[in-house]
Formats: C-alpha cells, structure tokens, sequence
C-alpha cells in the first residue's frame, strides 16, 4: 500500500465543469479525483472508470462534477492505523481510499498501486508507413522521427510508455526504416527494450504483426500507430481488456458530426421527416488496440489492413470491445494536424 500527500492534483469541486475535472484527470499519476464542496468537506469521487461508463451511455460528456461524482464512496479518518485501511480496502476490492480529518477534509490517499511498477505487457509501434500526406517533410525523414519540440513522434511516445511502467517493445519497420532503427538502437538509451520487425513489402496496418518471431507473447498486446500524440492511461486500457475477457479492445473517442445539410427520412418515395443539419455522435476509431496473443495467428504474412482484421474477428465470433477515452488524442495524418499540434 501506498500513501500520497500531496494530493491537490486529485482534488476538484463540485461545483466546477466536467472539463476541468478531465484535465487533472489526465494530468494525474492514479485515476482518480475526489470531489470536495466550498467548504472543502469531501463529498463524492470520479474515477477513470465512472467516466468511461458515462460516456458509453450519453457519448457526450458535458455539465459540472457534481452530476458525474459517485456519492457513496469508502474514507477512513486519520486515527485509523494503515492495517485497517488495508484490510478495508482488500474487503471492498478498492484501489483508493480517501484519509479524512474530523472536518473531513481530505489529508492523503492511500492506494494500492505503485506508480513505478513494472508492466510486462509488449508494445507493437507501426512504424512503416510513407506519410505521404506530409510530402516533402516526410521525403528523406520517416514520419515517426518528425520533431515537436524538438523530440521526435515515436521517442515521445516511447518515453510516455516507459513513464508508465512499460518498457518492451517491438517495431515495425519499412519505408527509410534504417533511419529510425539508427535513432532509437535496441532502446538502451532510455532504458528500455526495442525489437524491430522489416517489411519487405508494405503489410498494412495489422500485416506486420505476422513477423513477430522469437518473442514469447502471454501477455495482450498493446498496438498503435506511431505517430500519435496522446495521454490515454494504457495500464487502464489493458485492465479494461482484461475485465471483459476481450479477444482484441479498440480505443474510440466520441466525435460529433454536424451535417451541412437539411436530413431527409424517407419511405417508399415518401418523405417523412426533414432534420436540419442534425448531430449525430458517434465514437472512432484511435489507431489504439490491444490484442490477446490468440488472435495473432489469424494473421497472416500478407497485406492486412486493422480494419478488415476486426471485421473478420467479428465475423468469427470474437469478443471485440470499445474502450471509451476522454484523454487528449491527436493523429499526425496530415500538415494541418501537424500545425495544430506545433501551435500549443
């Protein structure tokens, strides 16, 4: 068990936007806020896991924290010995739990999870792609060793990944793939384990996973593309996978689609209804898996797109989920997002 005292990071009000409570969410070592009113006195919790669940419901997260917090919540008070919180803890299965004062303020967290341990779980980077939608950047520089702020794509994700507890990885190589096996070398630099599988020929976005040779995988994997900038907690990420005994988990966020355009409903020849520019909200797809070692050997060494591997699993049967994120996200596909990005 573990103790954080310094915990205003974890603390919002309820009061306060949604947005806000995202942010310090986010920006959080452990998933977790506690929510206190103006005089300070705790009065509920939003874990990582509330808001996912929220979001699977409505899609759409919006209004303040006081309609997301859980109200009934587990604390102890600060004359309580760390024995019994432990076994309070193990009794309720809680990761967390709040340290009150007699006007229950909250002084520390007690939680069982380390934030250094190690995660044994192997990390797939697709690295191979042209990017040719950033031509000339990408003429002579593989998109992975693109520079924001002066740290390239993939050594910023990896560093993330390492802060994180993992520290295997395997990448997919192609197009001026020398380049980045000459930049990264086998990861002893920062502390970590890196691998590479070479495509002779472009295999598409799931393709290369068949070139995985000489590693003992028993673990799900984790699998993104490489030039994506983003916050999502993936220790969380393989937890969810894990509770829903997933054969393969794809990362979405909600987007909001607003048409151009009046909506016509129509039957028969007939008009029945008419929307004008309607939203519709749905979730996409992040270039974010994991992937139980099983369903690696559907993959086959040839030209495989993740979209059409999914829709084959789905066609068999397997259990594929969504995992609902809120976490900051961005696909470097093109100049335009490459410049949103360069501006922050």
């Amino acid at each position: 068990m573990y103790i954080l005292k310094k915990i205003n990071q974890n603390l919002v009000y309820d009061y306060q936007s949604i947005d806000i409570a995202l942010k310090k969410m986010e920006k959080s070592k452990i998933k977790v806020l506690f929510v206190v009113n103006k005089k300070k006195k705790l009065v509920g919790s939003i874990t990582d896991g509330d808001i996912r669940r929220f979001l699977i419901k409505k899609k759409v997260l919006k209004g303040t924290v006081n309609q997301f917090m859980n109200k009934n919540f587990s604390y102890v008070f600060t004359d309580s010995s760390k024995k019994l919180n432990d076994a309070l803890m193990k009794k309720k299965d809680l990761k967390y739990i709040p340290i009150l004062n007699n006007k229950k303020n909250l002084v520390k967290i007690q939680t069982t999870e380390s934030l250094f341990d190690e995660k044994f779980n192997h990390v797939f980077l697709m690295a191979g792609g042209k990017g040719k939608r950033l031509r000339p950047l990408t003429k002579n520089t593989p998109k992975p060793l693109i520079k924001i702020n002066d740290i390239p794509l993939i050594e910023s994700l990896i560093l993330k990944f390492i802060d994180q507890g993992f520290n295997k990885f395997i990448i997919s190589i192609n197009y001026l793939g020398k380049k980045i096996e000459k930049y990264l070398g086998n990861g002893k630099k920062f502390g970590c384990d890196i691998r590479y599988v070479k495509e002779n020929n472009y295999l598409g976005t799931a393709g290369s996973l068949s070139l995985i040779k000489g590693v003992k995988l028993n673990k799900p994997l984790l699998v993104m593309n490489s030039d994506i900038v983003t916050n999502i907690d993936f220790d969380s990420l393989i937890n969810y996978h894990k509770v829903n005994k997933a054969d393969l988990t794809i990362c979405a966020k909600n987007y909001r689609n607003i048409s151009l355009y009046g909506e016509l409903g129509i039957k028969n020849n007939r008009v029945f209804s008419i929307k004008e520019k309607p939203i519709k909200d749905v979730f996409i797809n992040l270039g974010i898996y994991v992937i139980s070692p099983s369903i690696l050997k559907f993959v086959q060494k040839k030209e495989l797109h993740m979209t059409d591997l999914i829709n084959f699993l789905i066609d068999k049967k397997k259990k594929i989920f969504y995992y609902p994120t809120f976490e900051n996200w961005i696909d470097i596909g093109n100049k335009k997002d490459l410049q949103k990005l360069l501006k922050k």
